[in-house]
């Protein structure tokens, strides 16, 4: 055993005689002490933020109407503290009748510059202002006397009373990026909260990435590639074999010397990183730690072919020169399996399904609303195709107006650019319930010209529902109800009839009606549902349950609320059956509520380590759905006591579910493939496949098998990320509303694992052999 010690103890003494190592450990060394200033800084500031503005259309109307003198007297007031130059911002804007939102960003700044005005405040015109605590002694005092904090506490409170419910109360925390305890950068445009995601699922991903995913693995490749032909200079391998030793463990160890090089760099640079991101930052991610091996491992894949092609050509140049053409091609063959996987699998995966008389109805992922034709065998995509990857809310089945109403984000029909609002849009099929009331052109259920536009959802809709022959809409300032009659009233005329070009027609505000009160405004994440027998609507709101009773049809009120006590941000989807509330969580599990007391939430414990993706419910006979991120189906009975997870008549991942009004099961599967299921019987009623298109068939019998076979290492990028971001599917450096949004199929952790050390056997095997078939 000591000769091959010896051999191993000697390859990384050559590595270190080369200088490179110390070069490379003082680069790392200079690298972490020029990021180790940074640091977040956290405090208070009463800046607006985009996030704070809920109606950005109705609040720049309201600033325009003040600067010519109409409006309300604390709205006017508000108007004469901006600075000029934005003020003539909005005053040009208002005369050169420009189209098009007004830019967020403009918007908070100019909003921002009122807090520094010292003479905002009037009794007269704030007289209400002093009912508020916060206020009282702020108030009392004049404008220059109060400190930088106060006077922009006070103004921010007065001007979200002089424009209620456009913009949401300011909370006070903020977060900079900060160098040597000097703040280098406006405040960050996101919540506190998410600067770990943040940092962990984007930052620390792309510079391990970069840093030691290429640059560093590459060093030692360059450094390490000369000790296999240094084997083969005259007397060097000769006084070797001399000795008792294998030729294959002499390999075997020369290749071992060489990795341990590498792993004395990468424990270096990761060690200090994580030392670094926990005094600095305070985020202890042992998964730092965990990547050692991880990126060792992939040295070692790329080392295999080094070393292969050392013995073969006997020059480290060559060597270099084709462990690059290696890196290469397996990145070619990784980066044509992901789009082209994107684009077969990833994107036109069914995430929604709705059931219209014997028509069913899918939403894909790539926000493209498809028809299932059964004469084809296909998907047919209705009402035009779409720009690109978009979500789409609905669709809905109004019956009494025989049309399928769903939103689409807007966009400006020149450049093709999404807007933040999203139009509704309307699409006549009359025949999917009276087959007597056939198309008298014969037009395709898909064809574009049986969509018709209306106007807008308002701003802010995050979830919308039918409702007794209407949407009903859930936004950060209440519930909206599409008013048809305002709707067809307002309906769009087209601009050009040549281009055919949309041109929305009335305000949100003609054709929504506010249902809630006026001083509630539930917060994102959120979501919501309706109870048609007890006429009320159930809202999960930021940690929050609240049942709005009905007064009439145009008006709600609170009738109880309930605090879940979840982890602050937690996403959550409601569903309710008359008597009983289930809220399945991303965080927390899945809790059950009995709506007759509406006291408490009692977790259930059978569901553990479940993000769900869509919940449903059966009129038939209460019981939920409950589907997972993973494409696992529970059931949970119509009293929320007991949840059984259901073996599924399909193969693959179920993607979306839907319960019909005769109780049937349609699953999704296997991207856009669907089943109809009776649970009760256990039994398949009908399968929709559809046929595969050329591009398909080129994925699935070409570039997926190629992908297969060949080495990956790249593909143990998805072991990176999961031990950065505690494999939380959500740590997207953002603040995520949306359970439904899909984020591509999960990757098996281990395929990627086991391939690549197959692959490094075999070269190493192949090595041994060729370096036994010579006469040496």
């Amino acid at each position: 055993m000591k000769p091959y010690l010896a051999v191993i103890y000697d390859s990384f003494v050559d590595a270190a005689r080369s200088r490179v190592l110390w070069v490379l450990l003082a680069c790392w060394t200079i690298v972490l002490a020029a990021i180790a200033p940074f640091s977040i800084i956290q405090g208070t500031t009463m800046d607006f933020q985009p996030d704070q503005i809920l109606d950005r259309g109705q609040l720049v109307e309201a600033l325009t109407a003040a600067s010519k003198g109409r409006g309300s007297p604390d709205q006017r007031a508000v108007w004469d503290a901006l600075e000029p130059s934005f003020q003539q911002t909005i005053v040009d804007r208002q005369k050169n009748r420009r189209g098009g939102r007004f830019p967020m960003g403009q918007l908070v700044n100019g909003l921002t510059t009122a807090l520094d005005h010292t003479e905002l405040y009037s009794a007269d015109i704030w007289p209400t202002a002093g009912k508020r605590s916060e206020l009282r002694e702020l108030l009392e005092q004049p404008g220059n006397k109060l400190s930088t904090t106060e006077l922009h506490t006070r103004n921010r409170y007065l001007i979200e009373l002089a424009f209620p419910g456009l913009i949401r109360s300011g909370q006070g925390n903020a977060i900079w990026i900060g160098y040597a305890g000097i703040k280098v950068s406006d405040s960050l445009p996101f919540p506190q909260k998410q600067i770990r995601p943040f940092f962990e699922g984007i930052v620390l991903m792309v510079i391990l990435k970069i840093g030691l995913g290429i640059i560093g693995i590459f060093i030692g490749i360059i450094v390490t590639s000369s000790m296999i032909p240094e084997l083969f200079q005259v007397g060097s391998l000769h006084l070797l074999l001399s000795k008792p030793i294998s030729r294959t463990w002499l390999l075997v160890a020369k290749f071992i010397g060489g990795t341990a090089f590498v792993t004395l760099n990468v424990t270096y640079l990761l060690v200090g990183f994580f030392l670094l991101v926990g005094f600095r930052l305070g985020f202890w991610n042992t998964g730092i730690l965990w990547c050692i091996p991880i990126f060792v491992f992939v040295f070692m894949i790329y080392y295999s072919v080094s070393t292969l092609a050392g013995l073969v050509w006997r020059n480290a140049i060559i060597s270099i020169v084709i462990t690059i053409l290696f890196w290469a091609f397996c990145t070619t063959i990784g980066i044509t399996h992901g789009v082209m996987q994107g684009i077969v699998t990833v994107l036109p995966e069914v995430v929604r399904l709705e059931r219209v008389g014997e028509t069913m109805f899918a939403v894909t992922n790539r926000g493209e609303l498809k028809i299932w034709d059964q004469g084809s065998a296909k998907w047919q995509t209705a009402f035009g195709e779409t720009f690109g990857e978009e979500s789409i809310i609905g669709p809905f089945w109004i019956d009494s107006e025989k049309s399928l109403y769903y939103g689409r984000p807007a966009r400006i029909p020149f450049g093709g650019m999404q807007s933040e609002g999203i139009r509704l849009q309307m699409a006549s099929l009359p025949e999917l319930v009276d087959k007597n009331a056939a198309s008298p052109d014969a037009l395709p259920l898909w064809s574009d010209k049986r969509i018709d536009s209306g106007p807008e959802f308002p701003p802010r809709t995050r979830r919308a529902i039918a409702w007794k022959d209407t949407v009903v809409a859930l936004t950060e300032r209440g519930l909206y109800r599409l008013d048809i009659e305002v709707a067809k009233a307002t309906d769009a005329k087209k601009l050009f009839s040549i281009l055919d070009l949309p041109l929305l027609g009335g305000k949100p505000s003609d054709a929504y009606i506010k249902m809630t009160p006026e001083n509630w405004q539930p917060e994102s994440p959120m979501d919501f549902c309706y109870i048609e027998d007890e006429e009320c609507f159930v809202v999960y709101s930021r940690g929050t349950l609240v049942r709005l009773n009905k007064i009439d049809d145009n008006e709600f009120e609170i009738g109880a609320t309930l605090n879940l006590d979840l982890p602050d941000g937690s996403l959550a989807l409601v569903a309710y059956n008359g008597t009983t509330c289930i809220i399945a969580t991303n965080k927390s599990g899945v809790f059950r509520v009995d709506c007759k007391t509406w006291d408490r939430a009692i977790k259930l414990e059978s569901v553990q380590e479940f993000v769900p993706r869509s919940i449903t419910h059966s009129t038939i006979d209460g019981s939920f759905a409950l589907l997972g991120r993973d494409g696992e189906l529970w059931q949970i009975g119509n009293d929320g006591m007991s949840a059984e997870q259901l073996k599924l008549p399909i193969s693959g991942k179920c993607s979306a579910i839907k319960i019909d009004d005769a109780g049937y099961w349609w699953l999704a599967h296997e991207v856009n493939r669907v089943v109809c299921w009776d649970a009760q019987k256990n039994q398949v009623i009908q399968t929709l496949v559809p046929n595969w298109s050329l591009v398909e068939r080129i994925y699935y019998w070409g570039v997926y098998p190629l992908y297969w076979a060949n080495p990956k290492p790249a593909g143990v990028d998805t072991a990176i990320q999961r031990l950065l971001t505690q494999d939380d599917p959500l740590s997207l450096g953002r603040e995520t509303t949306e359970l439904q949004i899909v984020r591509g199929p999960r990757e098996d952790l281990w395929q990627p694992i086991w391939s690549n050390a197959i692959f490094i056997l075999v070269m190493l095997g192949c090595s041994c052999v060729y370096l036994y078939r010579q006469d040496l």
